[in-house]
């Protein structure tokens, strides 16, 4: 977790794929950043962080991002995240589809 004034502004972390021992060695991603701390570092300190602490964790760090977010890929890609697949029409809200690409990052 990032904090500045003791108030959280931006979480990541890797939790298991799965509880079936032939997933235990994948990881799912997640990181969410307050609107007013993008693009000040935040993230990228998040990711860095993270992901070292995933090496001996995990060999595979999958994660899901909505296509249209070319900004947030962008970042994946720095870190060695590569594109797999897509997934259509994976959240509805407000009665309008969106998009989901999967993006996995091999550590092993």
């Amino acid at each position: 977790m990032a904090e500045e004034g003791g108030k959280a502004i931006g979480i990541c972390e890797v939790e298991r794929r799965g509880p079936q021992e032939e997933q235990q060695h994948r990881g799912t991603f997640g990181i969410a950043i307050r609107k007013e701390y993008r693009d000040k570092g935040v993230g990228t300190a998040l990711i860095s962080k993270v992901l070292e602490e995933c090496k001996g964790k995990f060999e595979v760090v999958e994660l899901t991002v909505f296509s249209t977010n070319d900004r947030a890929k962008h970042v994946y890609s720095k870190f060695g995240f590569k594109a797999t697949g897509q997934h259509p029409k994976s959240v509805k809200r407000r009665g309008k589809y969106f998009d989901e690409d999967y993006m996995v990052l091999e550590l092993a």
